[in-house]
């Protein structure tokens, strides 16, 4: 009888594998010639529970949301958003060594910053991709004090990826 135990908690074990394989499959189901709608942008890890910070119209109207992190895929889910800020909060089951601290301080006029995302994704490379700038208005369009405006290059795909100060924060 502990045999038949031990052999139906394997056939268990195998079965969560299996269905963790087909969690990290984003396109699972689709083959390499189907034409998929697909959009990329970037986020940040904000602690090491796999908590992650984009915008909100990165992750607006997705079917599916995967995180790429050292090079494994995590299936996402958005958790919060704010609309107004263009803010989202994603969860996932990675569990990152390095996260982003959120900054305590209002952003400073003329303060250093570094902007860094992916933009347009794995197609164009895997790697991270920074510029430096700095803060050149307190405020947004139309004077919106909830937003600032920076001179470092920005690229389509860098959208949801941080802007950090020079103590590395966000």
């Amino acid at each position: 009888e502990n045999n038949k135990k031990q052999k139906e908690e394997k056939r268990k074990q195998k079965e969560k594998e299996k269905e963790k394989e087909k969690e990290n499959q984003p396109f699972y189901g689709y083959n390499d010639k189907d034409v998929i709608p697909a959009a990329t942008g970037s986020g940040f890890f904000i602690s090491d529970d796999g908590s992650v910070v984009s915008n909100f119209h990165v992750v607006d109207s997705c079917d599916k949301l995967s995180v790429f992190h050292n090079g494994i895929e995590y299936k996402g889910s958005s958790v919060a958003q704010d609309t107004v800020n263009d803010l989202s909060l994603l969860i996932t089951n990675a569990k990152p060594s390095i996260y982003y601290k959120i900054s305590d301080r209002n952003v400073g006029l003329l303060e250093e910053i570094i902007v860094a995302g992916f933009p347009l994704g794995r197609k164009v490379s895997s790697s991270i991709k920074t510029s430096r700038g700095s803060v050149t208005s307190l405020s947004g369009f139309g004077d919106n004090y909830s937003n600032f405006q920076i001179d470092a290059a920005l690229n389509q795909g860098n959208s949801g990826g941080p802007i950090i100060d020079n103590r590395g924060n966000v």
